[in-house]
C-alpha cells in the first residue's frame, strides 16, 4: 500500500476496485485484439533478448529472461509504441515485477491444450502462495460459518467470526489433495490434458450430464474449490484470462522457435523453488540454454 502512494500518488488507485470492472468487462471483451499485439511484441523481444543462431547454444537467466520478456509485452498491452520498448521505462517496469499461432484469437489459444494443462499443472504444485483469498468481515454483527458433515451437508453452525476478522485459506492441501488428484505429489504436465480429453467426448458429456461446464473445470484459468491459484468466486483474478493467453503464448513461441535444454550441471533435475514464509518463487540465479531452431516458423 504505501508503494501505491508514494509511485502514483495516493492509495485510492490500491483501495478502488475499478480495474476489476474493466478486466471483467470492456477489456475481456477486446481479448482477440489485445492477444494479437501481444503475440507481435512477444515475438519481437524474445527473438531481442536471446540473440542466437540456429548453429549457436546460449545460456541465459530464467529471471532476466522471464521480467524482460513480460514487461515488454504487457507494456505494448499498457502504453503502447514506442513507449513500451523505450529502455528506461523498461528499466523501470521490470523492477516492478515481483504459440506460435498465425490467428491468436482467444479461441485458438483455448485449442493449446497441453500448454494448458502443464500450466495449470505447475500452479497446483507450485503456485505462490501457500495462502490463498484473503478475506475480511465487513459484518457488523459478525458471520457464522456452515459446518458440513461428512456427506458436505451443511449442519450445526459452525465458527463465529467477528466484525474485522481476517481470513484466508490454505491453498495447498486442497491442491495436494489425494482424493481430488490421482498421485497427487506427483508433477504430471499433461494431468489435466487427459481429463480434457475425456470430458470432451460425447460420450463423457451423457454420463456427466453437464459435460461443458465440467470441461471448464479442468483448464488453466478456471478456479475450483481444489485449484485456488487464482482464488475462488466472485473475487478470483479478474486478469487470469489474459495471464493465460500470454504464457501460453510464451510456450508456444518458446519451442516452435527454439531448443531449449538445461545447463549440464542440472544434471536434467529442475533446482528447487524458494521459500520465504509462506511464499514460493523460482530461484532467481536458475539458468537455461537456448539456440535457434534448424527450422522455424515464418
Amino acid at each position: 500500500m504505501y508503494s501505491v502512494g508514494s509511485s502514483l500518488g495516493s492509495k485510492c488507485y490500491a483501495l478502488d476496485a475499478w480495474h476489476n470492472d474493466l478486466l471483467r468487462g470492456p477489456l475481456l471483451e477486446q481479448t482477440d485484439g489485445i492477444m494479437k499485439i501481444m503475440y507481435d511484441e512477444m515475438a519481437f523481444a524474445i527473438d531481442a533478448y536471446l540473440d542466437v543462431t540456429r548453429n549457436e547454444w546460449k545460456e541465459a537467466s530464467v529471471d532476466d529472461f522471464v521480467r524482460d520478456i513480460v514487461s515488454r509485452t504487457s507494456s505494448r498491452f499498457i502504453v503502447g509504441l514506442p513507449l513500451c520498448r523505450d529502455e528506461a521505462y523498461l528499466g523501470a517496469a521490470r523492477e516492478s515485477i515481483s504459440v506460435y499461432m498465425l490467428d491468436t484469437t482467444r479461441h485458438n489459444i483455448s485449442k493449446l491444450r497441453r500448454a494448458d494443462s502443464l500450466a495449470r499443472e505447475t500452479m497446483r504444485l507450485r503456485n505462490y502462495g501457500s495462502r490463498i483469498t484473503f478475506r475480511k468481515v465487513m459484518a457488523t454483527q459478525g458471520i457464522t460459518t456452515p459446518l458440513l458433515d461428512e456427506h458436505m451437508q451443511q449442519g450445526r453452525n459452525g465458527v463465529v467470526l467477528p466484525w474485522g476478522t481476517a481470513v484466508s485459506w490454505f491453498s495447498m492441501p486442497a491442491q495436494r489433495d489425494e482424493d481430488a488428484y490421482e498421485e497427487a505429489e506427483k508433477f504430471n504436465p499433461f494431468r489435466f490434458e487427459w481429463k480434457l480429453e475425456a470430458l470432451s467426448t460425447d460420450s463423457a458429456k451423457q454420463n456427466l450430464g453437464d459435460g461443458g461446464g465440467k470441461v471448464e473445470l479442468a483448464k488453466f484459468s478456471t478456479t475450483s474449490m481444489q485449484h485456488l491459484g487464482f482464488g475462488h468466486g466472485s473475487h478470483a483474478c479478474p486478469g487470469r484470462f489474459l495471464a493465460d493467453g500470454q504464457l501460453k503464448m510464451l510456450m508456444a513461441y518458446l519451442v516452435v522457435n527454439y531448443d531449449l535444454r538445461f545447463p549440464e550441471e542440472y544434471a536434467g533435475v529442475r533446482p528447487a523453488n524458494l521459500w520465504i514464509a509462506e511464499g514460493q518463487m523460482p530461484p532467481a540465479a536458475a539458468r537455461f540454454r537456448v539456440r535457434r531452431r534448424l527450422k522455424t516458423a515464418s
